[in-house]
């Protein structure tokens, strides 16, 4: 029964991963697995190589707690599978909801970088601008590229197909998925919203429906790249320079809402339409009342999960 239910608790935990906006990090939190999970991927480290070098295979893979980690890291991707199509569907479908659901997901999410911040001084008030102009320079500067990219290429099929598997978007989506898993060791900061602002969300999405083994396993290899290295730096940042890196990101958590602005300039190419990264106002409609309403209901489920962690918290 135990097992069935940390295949349960790595279901839930996928679920959040999948969703931009809702932490992995703060499921684990309010699950009760946070510290043994963090401590489980911690110990990926010198000792367990020696260990498997030296063939104590058995201390190697209870010094990590393989089979735990098994269990949640099964019913993660379990979940991923499963929902990847329904969202999808809602990316393509139904754009400017969909994104407006984002919006409401990350906007209370951000309290909870701001109350781990042990100080808020001029040093962290830096800190919090360069991360707010660094992440909304590189948005605008992906976004116009992509944005001559439709406009020179109207089969735009062709055109992802090519982009996934070119040397530069495979090395892009391993450094992608290494800031991702990065992001998902701190509660309140999301893998795939990581993904998201970083412009792969989507390419992940559609790898993960249609196979794309290529891709996946590029964002494979830069997510055990990022457990392995990345996490331990970003260890290291925390425990020296701790609210100035918590600053930083929460810089990108606000400069992502540019990005994320759910009413774009629309082109046609090729007969379909395609959303530009040209930010515009709402035209009133129903596309308006929906998008309202989805941002509503987004902030709502993260309001909840986070009174939710503080009844755990003070519990524990």
């Amino acid at each position: 029964m135990k097992y069935l239910i940390d295949l349960v608790k790595g279901l839930v935990i996928g679920v959040a991963n999948i969703i931009p906006g809702i932490s992995g990090g703060t499921f684990a939190l309010i699950l009760g697995i946070y510290e043994r999970l963090i401590n489980a991927i911690g110990n990926l480290n010198g000792e367990f190589v020696k260990d498997l070098f030296s063939r104590k295979i058995l201390s190697a893979l209870k010094r990590i707690d393989f089979w735990f980690l098994v269990r949640i890291f099964l019913g993660a991707i379990i979940s991923i599978v499963l929902l990847s199509k329904v969202i999808e569907y809602f990316l393509e479908q139904q754009h400017d909801p969909t994104y407006a659901f984002f919006v409401g997901l990350i906007i209370p999410s951000i309290a909870v970088p701001w109350k781990m911040m042990q100080r808020r001084k001029m040093p962290e008030f830096i800190w919090f601008i360069i991360g707010t102009l660094f992440l909304l320079a590189l948005s605008i500067g992906f976004g116009h590229l992509n944005d001559q990219k439709m406009e020179i290429k109207a089969q735009a099929e062709l055109l992802t197909a090519v982009d996934l598997h070119s040397i530069w978007q495979l090395v892009f989506a391993a450094l992608s998925g290494a800031l991702a898993i990065s992001a998902m060791i701190l509660p309140g900061i999301s893998g795939s919203f990581v993904m998201l602002l970083l412009g792969q969300y989507k390419n992940m999405v559609t790898a993960i429906n249609n196979r794309d083994l290529i891709f996946i396993a590029a964002l494979g290899i830069g997510m055990v790249i990022g457990i392995i290295m990345f996490t331990r730096l970003l260890n290291m940042l925390l425990k020296k320079f701790h609210s100035q890196t918590i600053a930083f990101l929460i810089g990108l958590m606000i400069a992502s809402l540019f990005t994320l602005w759910p009413f774009k300039k629309v082109i046609e190419q090729g007969g379909e339409l395609y959303h530009t990264s040209v930010n515009i106002l709402p035209q009133a409609g129903a596309n308006l009342w929906v998008s309202l309403l989805s941002f509503a209901v987004g902030f709502f489920i993260v309001w909840i999960f986070l009174n939710q962690e503080k009844k755990v918290s003070r519990e524990t």
